[in-house]
């Protein structure tokens, strides 16, 4: 599920690389009284995504409950993918020769791309990634097509506002902090981008535009 605080009323639809690491452990530790770690149980990693998951918008919602104070965070898409480029295919090496599946190669994708061949196969890698699938996913797929179905949208510039607006709700007895997560990878940015590349990143996302650019 995505993340609900039944005690506060407060409804949390997280988005894959949009401060979506940070703002669940926030949530962790308003509903636990003390700060997530990683761990392992039976030689298993758990992650604070083991607890909190980013679902699609249509089963999240069914988790959802009337009343709750609504929020997400959005980001421009262009911004996004590169952050997705940085921290997934560079730090993480989800897009590595030892990674990359065979029916990846099979279709021409090669491992560890540049940015500019991860923005012009961006189909194939989603395609064929299920990491990449997921982190690149358009904000559509995590937030639905309804602006409205939300209390509060703020863009990840906005985002100590947002914080603001939830410690009114949850009261100064609960302090709330927003630790910075997934920052790793090199420090690229859209203007590392040619014009035609972020035409073709704004054309995969144009749903997001269209929904949702009023808030980036």
């Amino acid at each position: 599920m995505s993340v609900f605080n039944y005690e506060h009323r407060v409804s949390y639809y997280p988005v894959p690389k949009i401060a979506c690491t940070s703002m669940k452990k926030l949530f962790f530790r308003l509903e636990n009284g003390f700060e997530f770690r990683n761990f392992r149980a039976n030689g298993k990693s758990k992650t604070i995504h083991s607890f909190y998951g980013s679902r699609p918008f249509e089963k999240s919602r069914q988790d959802d409950v009337e009343g709750h104070f609504r929020v997400a965070v959005v980001r421009d898409p262009v911004d996004r993918l590169v952050s997705c480029y940085r921290n997934r295919v560079v730090f993480h090496k989800d897009l590595s020769e030892q990674r990359l599946s065979p029916a990846a190669v099979a279709a021409g994708l090669v491992p560890d791309p540049s940015l500019s061949t991860f923005v012009r196969e961006l189909d194939g890698y989603v395609q064929h990634t299920g990491s990449i699938s997921h982190h690149a996913a358009p904000i559509v797929t995590y937030l639905g097509h309804d602006p409205k179905w939300f209390s509060a949208i703020r863009n990840l510039q906005e985002i100590e506002q947002l914080i603001t607006e939830l410690q009114a709700i949850v009261g100064n007895e609960h302090p709330l902090s927003l630790p910075r997560e997934q920052t790793g990878g090199p420090k690229l940015s859209r203007q590392d981008l040619t014009p035609s590349e972020i035409t073709k990143i704004e054309q995969f996302y144009a749903k997001d535009y269209d929904i949702y650019g009023r808030f980036f």
